[in-house]
């Protein structure tokens, strides 16, 4: 079992998922830059396929007012 992301980008399944790491990272990287252009505040973003997960991002901040980070849920 790979190691899920708590903060952060983790593309660990991508291939056993059929999924190009690199191509993967340009779309997580979207999320990425809409949050350094405040776009938005911040973002979670999973990935999956075939009951494999290929990706996670988690991005910025879930309460801007507070400065609480996107974290995976159940971590804190």
């Amino acid at each position: 079992m790979t190691r899920m992301a708590e903060r952060g980008v983790s593309l660990d399944g991508a291939r056993a998922a059929s999924f190009d790491p690199d191509g993967l990272r340009r779309a997580f990287g979207l999320l990425e830059q809409w949050v350094e252009d405040d776009v938005v505040p911040g973002a979670a973003a999973i990935v999956t396929r075939g009951g494999r997960v290929a990706g996670e991002a988690y991005v910025g901040l879930a309460v801007a007012v507070h400065g609480v980070a996107v974290l995976r849920r159940g971590r804190q």
